[in-house]
């Protein structure tokens, strides 16, 4: 009986948890000690395998919205994860930073209101072109996660 109830109350507490968890990450990137201070982000070593990571990301909708920082050397990504573990794993697999180019830092965010809508890409032949244009909501507990169909 001990264990049932023992059982049952990691399993509740992993639901309040898993409730709690944020699902947005920033990843913030920052030179590495390998980061060459002569050469722009453009020119550092390494850097199309660092885009081509983040493409694959952002067209798997993992990238919400990146870009580098103005008036210092970095970039912040805000990131769609289940968890910091995977969040940062995504962070530790760039390129740049396995060879320390770059260093990664992962931060939870708990987004409470946003005025940003996010899309998924529609298919060109899917769409029908008298349809007005919908949105639905993917994830009700998401302030950001819509869907548009792709019109207008």
């Amino acid at each position: 009986m001990r264990i049932v109830a023992f059982i049952a109350l990691l399993c509740v507490s992993a639901a309040l948890w898993a409730a709690d968890a944020p699902g947005f990450y920033l990843l913030k990137y920052a030179p590495g000690v390998n980061w060459d201070s002569k050469l722009g982000y453009e020119q550092q070593q390494g850097i199309q395998q660092h885009l081509q990571y983040l493409a694959v990301l952002h067209d798997d909708d993992i990238i919400l919205m990146g870009g580098t920082l103005v008036g210092e050397p970095g970039a912040m990504m805000l990131l769609r994860a289940s968890s910091f573990a995977q969040a940062n794993r995504i962070a530790q697999n760039d390129p740049l930073v396995i060879s320390n180019v770059l260093k990664a830092q992962v931060t939870g965010w708990r987004v409470r209101m946003s005025s940003m809508r996010q899309f998924e890409r529609s298919v060109p032949e899917a769409h029908e072109p008298n349809q007005p244009f919908r949105i639905e909501r993917l994830d009700p507990k998401s302030p950001i996660n819509l869907k548009g169909d792709g019109t207008k």
